[in-house]
């Protein structure tokens, strides 16, 4: 064999050499590229999880230590006792449907204050709400129900049994506006009000209660008037994560009798 042919294998076997081991360098150094990435996002989901764990740990006790039934659930399942008017009872400064001192108009005092804030707030963006019905006691409500039932046959969807309304709590208002003609129906979502308030409510600790999709989970059709108080930090909670009342409290731990 030539002295040129043995140089020149001899070259060869270097460049093979040379190859194989920088596709082994790039194996290895992916290799540690994708177990890195790998370990950051194990690291970051079990950060998420513990965040959610503690987020749910806090609403737990918020919602098991509510001595002041300001985020009590009220539905066909938990139902209110008739003798229950709630003692803070106040007429929340704000335009209203039914003019005076109309006990519809009444609500709890830390609803009331926020149902003010969230008013005006939406006063300044040129968002012109009315309140059209707040508290009922069980007696009115009772009969808000029997009107109902005389001209509808889907009254328990709609119209709450005496009981089983969160008006009876002092914490939930029907909210209208002068362009749906004050209505209580479905084509306030559809206008500037009631677009305003279901991406703002929940900075005011305010939640539409009977949202779309979620007929199922409430048991009442959508709602796009009713709001619920149920404090900002719940309803943010609720706001980000596209969750109903009643969802919640299947999430946490209930130890409150």
């Amino acid at each position: 064999m030539s002295k040129k042919k043995v140089v020149l294998i001899f070259v060869l076997g270097i460049l093979v050499g040379a190859l194989a081991g920088f596709k082994l360098g790039i194996e290895y150094n992916l290799k540690k590229i994708n177990n890195a990435v790998l370990v950051q996002e194990e690291s970051k989901a079990t950060i998420a999880k513990s965040k959610v764990n503690e987020q749910m740990t806090k609403l737990s006790s918020l919602i098991n230590n509510d001595d002041n039934r300001l985020f009590e659930l009220v539905n066909k399942d938990n139902i209110l006792e008739s003798s229950y008017i709630p003692s803070d009872l106040v007429y929340p400064k704000v335009n209203c449907v039914i003019s005076g001192k109309d006990n519809r108009n009444l609500m709890r005092r830390t609803a009331a204050s926020a149902l003010e804030e969230m008013f005006n707030a939406a006063k300044k963006d040129n968002v012109q709400l009315y309140l059209n019905s707040a508290f009922r006691a069980y007696l009115t409500q009772k009969a808000v129900y029997q009107a109902g039932e005389q001209n509808s046959t889907t009254t328990g969807d709609y119209i709450a049994r005496p009981g089983e309304s969160e008006h009876q709590t002092g914490l939930a208002v029907d909210i209208c506006s002068k362009s749906a003609n004050y209505k209580l129906d479905e084509n306030f979502g559809n206008t500037k009000e009631g677009k305003w308030l279901l991406a703002n409510a929940y900075k005011y600790g305010f939640i539409l209660r009977y949202p779309k999709d979620k007929e199922s989970i409430t048991g009442y059709n959508y709602e796009a008037w009713h709001y619920r108080y149920v404090g900002t930090e719940l309803a943010k909670y609720l706001n980000d994560n596209k969750l109903t009342l009643d969802e919640v409290y299947n999430q946490i731990k209930l130890t409150k009798k």
